[in-house]
């Protein structure tokens, strides 16, 4: 089994210094862990220069034998303190070394190889959103109710993009 969603930004909106959280809502059911989450230059592509080093990381994704008949709040929390966009030191599939490129274009959240178990995996998603927390609610508590209060919200440039490899 492999498969996820992708979020991908043709102009990332992040600022450096920033903390950020992506928040979802998640039911259904699953044997395996979600296990590919994170950022990179270009889903499938990593080095080169381009790879984000985000910091101060912290999550809830579905874990093993999740399941779940009412929507769970999920999280991604980061912080960027290196830069948004970065030089490619050595050319590779459509990227030019000395050319600057984003470095945080592609924000992978998935299952990588693996047995679908016993519960197979039939999980549903809502209610994707992004948020700057950077001046305020670095500690926070993300109730099932997925209530937060933002000091900021992101909607620009923002793709999805389902994806599910057989």
């Amino acid at each position: 089994m492999y498969g996820g969603l992708k979020l991908s930004f043709s102009t990332p909106p992040f600022i450096k210094g920033h903390t950020y959280i992506i928040l979802l809502n998640v039911k259904g059911q699953t044997s395996a862990a979600v296990n590919n989450y994170g950022w990179s230059n270009n889903m499938g592509w990593g080095g080169h220069g381009l790879d984000p080093t985000p910091s101060a990381v912290s999550y809830r994704l579905p874990t093993s034998n999740f399941t779940s008949t009412a929507w769970e709040t999920m999280y991604y929390k980061w912080t960027i303190n290196d830069e948004v966009y970065k030089e490619c030191t050595s050319s590779y599939s459509s990227f030019v070394a000395g050319t600057t490129y984003p470095s945080y274009k592609d924000f992978a959240f998935g299952f990588g190889y693996g047995s679908t178990g016993t519960l197979g995996t039939d999980l549903y998603i809502n209610n994707l959103r992004m948020y700057d927390i950077t001046n305020g609610f670095d500690e926070f508590e993300v109730l099932k109710s997925g209530i937060i209060t933002p000091t900021q919200i992101i909607e620009r440039g923002i793709d999805i993009t389902a994806a599910r490899i057989e």
